[in-house]
């Protein structure tokens, strides 16, 4: 089938309501069983999309706190839109870097776009606060970012690098790459937390709540939308929520992003696409070719411009058409 004549058919079948066709449409993943990819956008079902308006008065900003489910404290940075109605909100969950210049600016462009937004710093609480910091962050995960992805999946690659590293950022890598599910699990009730607290806020509509993240923060962005959290969530090469059963429980309309040269990534997606088709779950991927993971990020070597201008324009589509004006 032609290619016009493919599209023709996929919009006829919008049209006639048709449940959670595959548009298909990638070349640079793998070729693999399961749902077909061409030309890097994959989707199961049609997530209308307005054009992006024109940008509110400059936002203004402040650094909050609140208590989170231990009775410790969450700090996290809200942006707030020049209205005095209630408007859409969005939780903005960062990187492994924590909440830093290149966050806060996100999280102002988007409430430059209309929306309320709340980026929690997840490495807060005490003990972590101390160590995490932007420089010893910077230092210790340079160990390991420094290292191509597949030597990075060698199960002994991270003893070598304890082995290797000062006590310093032995204790950085220890809070960001240890703990596994129990991690996780704290993180996700402390974005809990900032739901709630985001919720409360006068600014908001509660009825009109999306998420959005980067990596790590992406992660816990899909699992949260796989937790009836959220009103819509977009994915900034995040990883599938877990176990992949999770995908039953979705019931909001996902936007996800990959970059194409992010190999460890990009292994599982084949796995995620057949859970949604199956599923019958609203969700589109756009996979850019030739991108790296952290694409979006132009305060690293890894940012991809056309990537993420592209990326933004269909984020504040997506949220505006699903959350509203």
């Amino acid at each position: 089938m032609s290619e016009k004549a493919h599209e023709a058919r996929a919009c006829h079948h919008r049209q006639m309501g048709g449940l959670d066709r595959a548009k298909t449409d990638s070349s640079d993943f793998p070729r693999r069983r399961g749902p077909v990819l061409r030309r890097g956008v994959f989707r199961t079902s049609l997530i209308s999309t307005v054009h992006v308006g024109v940008a509110m008065s400059p936002p203004s900003s402040q650094d909050v706190s609140f208590k989170t489910f231990d009775g410790s404290q969450v700090e996290a940075c809200l942006a707030l839109p020049a209205s005095a109605e209630p408007r859409p909100a969005l939780l903005l969950v960062h990187e492994v870097w924590g909440l830093d210049g290149h966050i806060r600016d996100v999280a102002s462009r988007y409430a430059r776009e209309g929306f309320v937004v709340l980026a929690p710093h997840l490495y807060s609480r005490p003990g972590q606060k101390e160590v995490l910091t932007p420089q010893g962050l910077e230092r210790a995960m340079g160990r390991v970012w420094g290292v191509p992805p597949e030597r990075r999946r060698d199960p002994k690659f991270m003893e070598e690098i304890m082995a290797g590293a000062d006590e310093a950022d032995r204790k950085v890598l220890g809070l960001v790459l240890g703990g596994g599910e129990a991690r996780t699990e704290v993180f996700l009730k402390d974005l809990q937390a900032s739901l709630e607290y985001l919720r409360s806020r006068p600014e908001v509509d509660p009825k009109r709540v999306g998420g959005t993240g980067f990596c790590m923060g992406g992660g816990l962005t899909f699992q949260l939308a796989t937790m009836g959290s959220l009103q819509a969530a977009v994915v900034f090469y995040g990883q599938a929520p877990k176990p992949p059963e999770a995908i039953e429980k979705l019931n909001i309309p996902v936007l996800a992003f990959y970059g194409g040269e992010d190999v460890g990534l990009n292994s599982g997606l084949p796995e995620l696409m057949g859970a949604m088709v199956k599923c019958k779950k609203g969700f589109e991927l756009k996979i850019y070719q030739g991108a790296m993971h952290a694409f979006f990020n132009d305060t690293r070597r890894s940012y991809n411009r056309e990537a993420a201008q592209d990326a933004w324009v269909r984020a504040i589509r997506f949220f505006k058409a699903n959350l509203g004006e």
